[in-house]
């Protein structure tokens, strides 16, 4: 019994660990309104309950009452923005108070308090908002010494659930309520399909830049009307990273200069990358490069609520996939107050 409790105890301070150890950091593609998605899914929980016993043969008469704890520990994988399956394992403890009738001998056996451990593995079900991580209801249904079958919510991480639980010999039963959280894991993807260039795409998918000076497109800035589209191949950032290189702030300065003479219209920052790496991992680092730039446009004075951020990662390629200048940022006025 107690290598068991030690198991739990530390099985609790283990799931506490890796609970704050999770990275939080959504990061939003806005141009489609999706979110880069961890599809991945651990879950931990407590278990608690009641046990009721009933054992009825033609020699003895048993009946128990008492309760249990124990862990639970699964996995899920979201299949689509809605719905997650995966499987688990829970390990309890039951400890009851055990009465137990002698019928042949007619007699009453003292009281006795008894524990035992078991354990059953199951399939998890998951239905609802998985994507943003905030209300999906959950089902569990499982077996091996006990039947199971659970009920539950699951709220931005936090799991509760109400199971009952039945031994295969139809004489234990066990309420149970599941107690946890859901970890949140892997890499970040999207659900929008990615573009996996080869060179005939690539070429297609190149776009012509008309050169111009930095201040030829502070003046677009200016005068720009609703949906034009401004291409700043000078805000340079270092490779494979978020960083804006330096000699890129002169720039940004005069972009947020324009911005807060200009309060009347709503941009959008798109940022972009090269083809060099894995589209996926090309695609977040875009969205973070956009989200750099709206930081120091809003850090030198632009309200936030006037720049939403997008990624497009290696599409439009502007000249070679591994050019530098791929590694830039496109502004599109959104709208135009009047």
């Amino acid at each position: 019994m107690k290598n068991k409790l030690l198991f739990i105890v530390v099985f609790c301070i283990l799931s506490i660990y890796f609970i704050n150890a999770e990275t939080k950091n959504d990061i939003t593609n806005t141009d489609s309104n999706e979110k880069l998605f961890k599809r991945h899914f651990l879950l931990m929980t407590g278990i608690a309950g009641g046990v009721i016993h009933y054992w009825n043969t033609p020699i003895y008469f048993t009946k128990a009452y008492g309760g249990t704890i124990g862990t639970s520990i699964g996995y899920q994988y979201a299949f689509t923005k809605y719905f997650t399956f995966g499987g688990g394992a829970s390990g309890i403890l039951i400890l009851v108070d055990r009465s137990t009738y002698d019928k042949e001998n007619d007699k009453q056996y003292p009281d006795q308090l008894s524990t035992f451990g078991t354990g059953y593995g199951y399939f998890l079900f998951g239905f609802g908002d998985f994507y943003n991580r905030k209300i999906a209801f959950l089902m569990d249904i499982g077996g091996g010494y006990l039947i199971s079958t659970k009920f539950g919510i699951y709220i931005k991480g936090f799991v509760i659930k109400l199971g009952y639980n039945l031994t295969g010999t139809f004489s234990i039963h066990c309420i149970t309520l599941d107690f946890g959280y859901q970890l949140n894991l892997g890499k970040a993807t999207t659900f929008k399909k990615r573009k996996y260039f080869n060179k005939k795409e690539e070429e297609k998918t190149q776009i012509k830049v008309e050169e111009k000076t930095t201040e030829e497109k502070i003046e677009e800035i200016k005068g720009a009307k609703e949906g034009d589209v401004i291409v700043f191949n000078d805000i340079i950032f270092y490779p494979d990273r978020d960083d804006i290189k330096p000699e890129s702030f002169p720039v940004l300065e005069k972009i947020a200069q324009v911005l807060n003479e200009r309060k009347n219209i709503i941009i959008e920052i798109a940022g972009y990358t090269n083809a060099t790496g894995n589209p996926e991992e090309e695609l977040e680092l875009s969205v973070k490069r956009a989200v750099k730039v709206s930081r120091f446009l809003i850090k030198n004075g632009v309200e936030a609520n006037r720049i939403k951020t997008s990624g497009s990662g290696a599409l439009n390629l502007k000249e070679s996939k591994i050019d530098e200048a791929n590694r830039r940022v496109e502004i599109k006025i959104l709208k135009v107050i009047k």
